[in-house]
């Protein structure tokens, strides 16, 4: 028994691979090298480099047992003969692995060349594998620079390094540089499985997930935490013991705490903090979580494809993608950056993530304000005129007419400028009274619209303003045509430039919002297709360029204000001007 445990060797090692077929990940890397020894057209010197644990070291040796496997130079070792068998154990002669990190100086780079000339012992060549080469001082490198651009026809260099950029570019134009990629998820979570179902350890598919994410990119690292994961469960891979060897916070409380921020519900937030509060977390980490946990609802509103981005809360992303606008998202993502930030200024942790939380809410834009830029938002991601604001939707004669105001007279100083500034009072009023009449036409078209018993592509726009949706769902029925209405069944169609928003669930929510809003049963169909007509989208975005050209000819054709500008040398920014009237 003492003999066994002493004998264990840990997964990274026991699991190592042994050839270029076995490797996870970096096909293009064993693809170039099994062409190079198919061919026999075999480089002096090669330079593998990557971020820690992705198999540079791995590949560095298998590449060297091709070389000197005593059944010749091909890209399948026989695993067989002495050469491959002591390559294999670490124990060759002929392969010379140095640390780079422990040999920095020039002297211990003259010893290790003086060798150089002589012939392998036993092998078809000598290999020298350098790891972490970037480590060399720059004495170092010069000293080998000869050696490496003819070395003798037996000697073949391996390196491996983290930081190729550190590398003398003397160096790097003599060697055939391999960049090895960073894993993915799934191929490390592919690798988990193998080797845990080999060691007959149980386990589930959400803690290995979990290990996955956070070797963020390491094949090693997966190894190591899972060889600490076995230990920490006893034998047995749970998602609740990983989360607590990793320190990770549980997603249900994060879903919690959003939910209420979202509801602002100030009361049930602190409850839910008092709660959180209970297993003093490490507030840091709850709201890099928090943070992470954002940043994945908005990578799944552009590409609503969940496989490689979720943890295991598939369901919770679903709905919270769903439930948040793209900008409410985005300021709750640099609310909570931010506060990542400013955590370590507060008096204590938990204040620090207290204030977070209740910035979050007071700051989370809600209600018919939120609807209102959701509309403004559609709009603008269908225009090329970036500088047209979300003001320009918006009837707001006052605002304009006091900006104008502010350009004609701000930069003036100096002049009388009382009967200017009674002539602008007399202007903003009719201007208001216009802003206001506006407003009213507006809510008796809405109210024109609700009392219609029947769905008619003509009320499109006004029907989709009048309904209760917003976010994407809003976005994509603002960018559909109506195209048909036969008795409860209605064809929309979506235009090809916004197929991304497509997804089923918007079907659903729009039949639900028809059916609420005519009180009679609606379904809805969204088919991607051509237009044949203006979706309410395009109608809107003309609205304001048209309205906005009307505003210039009467800017332009108006003697009062042409008046201010040639008295006071003043210029009319066309960006400020909107009309405020129908």
């Amino acid at each position: 028994m003492y003999n066994d445990r002493m004998t264990y060797q840990v997964l990274a090692r026991k699991y190592r691979p042994s050839s270029f077929s076995n490797l996870e990940g970096q096909d293009h890397i064993s693809r170039a090298l099994v062409n190079s020894l198919g061919t026999g057209k075999l480089h002096h010197a090669y330079l593998f480099s990557g971020t820690r644990g992705v198999g540079k070291t791995t590949i560095a040796r298998i590449l060297a047992r091709c070389m000197n496997c005593e059944d010749g130079i091909k890209a399948e070792a026989c695993g067989n003969c002495n050469s491959c068998r002591e390559i294999l154990e670490g124990r060759n002669v002929d392969l010379i692995e140095v640390d780079a990190a422990s040999r920095t100086g020039v002297e211990d780079m003259r010893e290790l060349l003086e060798n150089v000339q002589y012939m392998p012992v036993g092998g078809r060549f000598k290999i020298y594998l350098i790891d972490e080469v970037h480590m060399l001082s720059k004495s170092s490198f010069n000293a080998m620079l000869k050696t490496l651009e003819e070395p003798p026809e037996h000697v073949k260099f391996l390196f491996a390094t983290t930081d190729p950029k550190k590398i003398p570019v003397t160096v790097l134009s003599r060697c055939i540089q391999l960049n090895l990629k960073s894993l993915s998820v799934e191929q490390i979570l592919h690798h988990l499985q193998i080797v845990l179902e080999a060691e007959a350890i149980d386990f589930e598919e959400a803690a290995i997930r979990l290990i996955a994410n956070a070797a963020d990119g390491s094949m090693r690292d997966a190894l190591s935490l899972a060889d600490q994961a076995i230990a920490y469960g006893s034998n047995v891979v749970g998602e609740d013991s990983v989360k607590s060897m990793l320190g990770l916070a549980d997603q249900s409380p994060i879903n919690d705490l959003l939910e209420s921020i979202i509801e602002e519900n100030g009361r049930e937030l602190f409850s839910l903090i008092d709660g959180v509060a209970e297993y003093t977390p490490d507030y840091s980490l709850l709201l890099e979580e928090m943070v992470s946990f954002l940043h994945r609802l908005a990578v799944f509103q552009v590409v609503p494809d969940p496989r490689e981005k979720l943890r295991g809360e598939q369901d919770k992303t679903d709905y919270f993608a769903n439930k948040l606008d793209p900008e409410q998202l985005q300021l709750l993502y640099q609310i909570a950056l931010m506060g990542q930030k400013d955590l370590p200024l507060a008096p204590n942790p938990r204040i620090g993530f207290e204030m977070v939380m209740l910035r979050m809410m007071s700051f989370f834009p809600s209600g018919s304000d939120s609807e209102e830029h959701s509309l403004v938002s559609s709009v603008a991601q269908n225009s090329s005129m970036g500088s047209l604001e979300a003001d320009s939707v918006r009837d707001s004669g006052q605002s304009a007419l006091r900006g104008l105001k502010e350009k004609l007279v701000g930069e003036k100083s100096g002049k009388t400028v009382k009967t200017e500034k009674a002539e602008i009072s007399e202007e903003i009023k009719p201007a208001m009274e216009k802003s206001d009449s506006s407003n009213e036409e507006e809510k008796k078209n809405r109210e024109h619209v609700s009392s219609k018993d029947e769905l008619l592509p003509s009320d499109w726009l006004n029907v989709v303003e009048s309904m209760k949706i917003s976010g994407i769902t809003k976005t994509l029925a603002l960018n559909c045509e109506l195209r048909s209405v036969e008795k409860d069944n209605v064809l929309l169609i979506l235009d090809e430039r916004h197929s991304s928003l497509f997804n089923k669930e918007h079907e659903t929510k729009i039949s639900a919002a028809l059916t609420d809003f005519f009180s009679r049963k609606y379904l809805a169909e969204i088919k991607i297709g051509s237009l044949g007509c203006e979706t309410p989208a395009e109608e809107i975005e003309r609205r304001i360029v048209e309205n906005k050209r009307k505003a210039m000819e009467e800017v332009n054709n108006d003697a009062t204000i042409q008046h201010l500008v040639k008295a006071f040398d003043g210029k009319i920014d066309p960006e400020s001007v909107v009309k405020t009237g129908s």
